[in-house]
């Protein structure tokens, strides 16, 4: 087996190289920053949603506002009846 055996595929159809240079017209330095703006992108998008306080503007109420935790233990079957 030759040394770079693992570079190609071969599907018995047309062997070609596993590692594909489609772009030879893009340079390391500006796939680099695309890469880095491309997370820099995601990193601002989460950071976004974290500083906006989605919970606090949420129109559903809590558990417990509504609902007692014996309430809620008799909705689950958890005692048999409710204390008055």
């Amino acid at each position: 087996i030759p040394e770079q055996a693992e570079l190609v595929w071969d599907d018995s159809v047309a062997p070609e190289v596993t590692i594909d240079f489609d772009a030879a017209h893009v340079s390391s330095n500006e796939a680099v920053s695309m890469w880095a703006l491309g997370i820099a992108f995601f990193v601002g998008l989460y950071t976004l949603c974290s500083l906006s306080d989605v919970p606090s503007r949420s129109p559903v109420a809590k558990r417990a506002a509504v609902l007692s935790a014996q309430g809620y233990q008799y909705d689950i079957g958890a005692i048999a009846e409710l204390e008055e």
